[in-house]
Formats: structure tokens, sequence, C-alpha cells
């Protein structure tokens, strides 16, 4: 794989998570079990917060559900909060500490990207389009 069409991939990946992200927030909320640790989902949250930093950087209109009415971008912590509340599983109290345990995993292990960019890159290389968050968890009676 070329740097280039690698690039594409994580971005399509990126776009996913975001995609999907909003996706969940439009689901009921519901108890559901996830396939991958909880650091995963912290993870998801906090690269599809970078994502949306990064890709409203350059324009001068940001309003969107990204930004309060000040035009600030919502806090990383309402961003937990809101998609830990949908899972019904309880917001981490402190997403850093378990990120950068994440993270210094990854290095350790020489994972790159970090694990939840990689695997949706690798779901976007083998599966049809489709909701790759669904891939992550079960629903509530399932087994």
């Amino acid at each position: 794989m070329t740097r280039e069409e690698y690039n594409e991939l994580r971005a399509r990946a990126h776009e996913q998570m975001l995609d999907d992200y909003k996706w969940m927030l439009d689901q009921e909320s519901g108890i559901r079990e996830w396939r991958c640790p909880k650091r995963w989902i912290i993870e998801f949250v906090h690269d599809v917060s970078d994502y949306v930093m990064v890709r409203s950087s350059g324009e001068e209109d940001v309003g969107d559900e990204w930004h309060d009415d000040l035009l600030r971008p919502i806090p990383l912590q309402k961003l937990y909060r809101q998609f830990f509340q949908k899972s019904c599983i309880p917001p981490p109290n402190h997403p850093d500490k378990a990120l950068s345990k994440l993270r210094g995993m990854e290095q350790r292990n020489s994972i790159y990207p970090d694990s939840i960019t990689r695997f949706y890159m690798e779901q976007l290389q083998k599966n049809p389009p489709c909701r790759i968050i669904e891939l992550l968890i079960m629903e509530g009676g399932e087994s």
C-alpha cells in the first residue's frame, strides 16, 4: 500500500468513525455489551473529537453539532458523557489515564495507527460498506 493509499484509507476510517458516533447518539439508549476493551471506546471518542477539530479548523462557519452557541468546540468530557450515556455504561472519570495506558501499550507493541483506527481501516478493506461500530457491540439480550 502506498503512502497516499494509506492516508486515504485512514481518512475514510476517521470519517466512518464520525458517522458511527453520530449514529450511536441517534440510537435508543440501552445496555450494550462491547466486544472490545473500554479503552477502545475511550480512544474512539477521543479520535472522533480530534478528527472534528482538524476538519473544522480551516472553516470559518463552524456552526454545527460539534460547537456550542458561542462557536467553541464541545468539550471532550461532554462527548464522552453523551456517548457513554447512550451505551448505558458509566463515563470514565479519568479518560486521559486510560487513554495514556492504551497508547503506552500500543507503542510497546508497535501498533500504529492507534488500535481503533487500525480496526476501522482493516474492516474498511475487507467488509462491504457497513456500520463498523455494530461489529464492536452486542445488544443487551444477545450472546
